[in-house]
């Protein structure tokens, strides 16, 4: 199965953060540490995390908010070193097609969660796409919904994060403990066709997956779905698949 989302716990450490030059402020996923939640925000950092502990995390870089400059409105217009350097690490993954994602400040919290409000952008494809993209990402922040009756310098803090793009035949999300229940004696799976960001976003409801610790399925609720979303945008799903589970028994 590709492309299953696994939300997992994962202990890490790292050393503090020494002075670094501004281009250098753009780090590798696997370079975020402990130290540098504030700075690149909660996504980046559980990822870095998850990554360290030898999870399959797609490959990235984040940009963190302090190196975009208040006010930016053209995609063309960053500090040269920062563009230098986003260009260098888009680069170093292959300059492949890529998916860029907010990693704010108030995502991921124990006691709240603002998935959903901001921006992801998928399937770019090359570096004038790149800066477009993280771009648009950065401004979201702005919108009425992420921020509703703030000026822009009471926005919260945003990084950009840029990670390669799985081709996923099937996404989803899985849960190690009960959204609902809280209970931890099954895991919650929910999945799609294609990419999972319909499934994520709520725009589309997926197939419910419930499965032992082990991995046994116990229960599928399987539903109709008639669109995914793929590298080259919307498509249908073929009827042959509109009424078949994303994924199959061995694949959990």
């Amino acid at each position: 199965m590709s492309g299953l989302t696994l939300r997992s716990a994962a202990l890490a450490c790292g050393s503090p953060e020494t002075a670094r030059p501004e281009s250098a402020a753009i780090r590798p996923l696997t370079a975020i540490t402990e130290h540098d939640r504030s700075r690149y925000g909660d996504k980046a950092w559980h990822l870095a995390r998850l990554a360290r502990a030898g999870l399959p995390v797609p490959a990235g870089f984040c940009i963190p908010g302090d190196a975009i400059p208040p006010g930016w409105r053209n995609a063309n217009d960053l500090p040269p070193a920062v563009a230098a350097a986003i260009r260098r690490e888009y680069q170093r993954l292959g300059s492949p097609l890529v998916a860029v994602r907010s990693s704010a400040g108030d995502e991921d919290q124990p006691e709240r969660s603002a998935a959903g409000l901001y921006t992801s952008l998928l399937g770019i494809r090359d570096e004038p796409a790149l800066f477009r993209a993280i771009l648009a990402c950065w401004q979201a922040r702005l919108s009425p919904r992420a921020n509703p009756g703030r000026r822009e310098e009471d926005a919260p803090p945003m990084a950009i994060l840029v990670q390669v793009q799985v081709a996923a035949t099937a996404a989803g999300v899985l849960f190690t403990a009960d959204p609902l229940s809280g209970a931890t004696d099954r895991l919650v799976i929910n999945a799609v066709w294609g990419l999972g960001e319909p499934l994520a976003s709520g725009r589309v409801c997926g197939d419910l997956f419930h499965a032992t610790p082990a991995g046994e399925l116990e229960k599928q609720v399987v539903s109709c779905k008639m669109s995914m979303l793929t590298a080259a945008g919307e498509r249908p799903v073929p009827q042959r698949k509109r009424q078949k589970p994303a994924l199959s028994g061995p694949q959990i």
